[in-house]
């Protein structure tokens, strides 16, 4: 099992962040992404909540809404997690993909 602690979202001041992108399709039309990402550090959860909008002639043709929520755990919490759960023999190794660090866990059953 693969896991990851989202830094960034953790420092101050990046507890709620907003944001566009546009993108032009081949065949014209605009599509506008509007993010906005709620961090909480005590609960260990990111709401994030995105709009998609398609534009052709600067007309609105489409709209479509995301929520995704990620939670985190730490190391020694999943630990914990999947020693309670009868796992045994766990370890954990770090391993760094795209500049993100992340924490594999193996454990038997």
């Amino acid at each position: 099992m693969d896991l990851f602690v989202p830094w960034d979202a953790l420092y101050e001041n990046n507890e709620e962040e907003r944001s566009t992108r546009e993108v032009t399709t081949n065949d014209g039309a605009l599509i506008k992404a509007t993010f906005h990402n709620k961090a909480n550090t005590y609960e260990q959860i990111i709401v994030s909540e995105t709009r998609y909008t398609k534009f052709i002639q600067e007309k609105i043709v489409a709209e479509e809404d995301e929520q995704i929520t990620l939670c985190w755990y730490y190391r020694y919490e999943m630990e914990l997690i999947l020693e309670k759960c009868g796992f045994k023999n766990i370890r954990c190794e770090m391993r760094s993909l795209n500049h993100n660090d992340y924490m594999t866990f193996i454990a038997e059953c």
